[in-house]
Parts: C-alpha cells; structure tokens; sequence
C-alpha cells in the first residue's frame, strides 16, 4: 500500500473546503472594514504617520535656517 493511497483514503478533502471558506470570509470582512465611509479619514491618517515630524503642515518648504539646523 503506497502514502498516495492511504492519504487519498484518508479523507482530508473537508479540511481543505475548511481552509478556504475560512479564508475567504476572513478576506471579505476585512476588504468590508477597509472600504467602509466612516473610517477613510481615519486610514488616511494612519498611512501619514510615517510622514509625520510633529511639526505642522505649512505647505511652503522649509527655510536655509532650519535647512541647516537639521543636518
């Protein structure tokens, strides 16, 4: 008697069926929580904070003085 055919006696198709229904609803709920309305602003915000330096955003670039005080 080969492995081959004692695992495909063994009934383990179910697991399988299993691991993919699994996946699939943990991937659509949280593709459903990504997208909602009410959390874009706060997901936006998140992605930024690598960005963030503490200082407030002016939108001008920084002048030679503090060009030179952060080197």
């Amino acid at each position: 008697m080969s492995l081959s055919t004692i695992m495909g006696h063994a009934g383990l198709s179910g697991y399988a069926i299993v691991a993919m229904v699994l996946f699939l609803a943990v991937f659509v709920s949280l593709m459903v929580r990504l997208w909602r309305q009410s959390r874009t602003g706060r997901l936006e915000e998140a992605g930024a904070l690598p960005l963030d330096d503490g200082r407030p955003a002016t939108g001008a670039e920084p002048s030679a003085a503090h060009r030179e005080e952060t080197r």
